[in-house]
């Protein structure tokens, strides 16, 4: 028998690193604000994606980092780019707040 040389992976295919979904970590906040946006909560969000509504939360809160494929799914949900995803939510200024007479 040889030595693996310590590699984890060595020998399991479905463990070596270049087979594992690269992941994302998107800005902070970005889900929770286009959720809103959307009128949606964590528990409808979850339902739509059939995952968790925990692991909505921890995505919101950027405590889980999402593979790629969530990336796409979550921007299809929320009828934006994937790229999107990665920017700093607009906050409203003068110029964009909706105006109230």
């Amino acid at each position: 028998m040889s030595d693996s040389g310590g590699l984890p992976w060595q020998g399991h295919p479905d463990k070596h690193p270049s087979t594992e979904k690269p992941v994302s970590k998107l800005h902070p906040n970005r889900l929770s604000a286009l959720r809103d946006r959307s009128r949606l909560t964590q528990a409808e969000v979850a339902k739509l994606l059939d995952i968790d509504e925990t692991t909505v939360a921890r995505h919101e809160s950027g405590t889980r980092k999402l593979p790629h494929e969530m990336v796409e799914k979550y921007a299809k949900l929320y009828k934006v780019s994937s790229y999107e995803l990665y920017l700093e939510p607009v906050k409203p200024t003068e110029s964009t707040a909706p105006k109230t007479a």
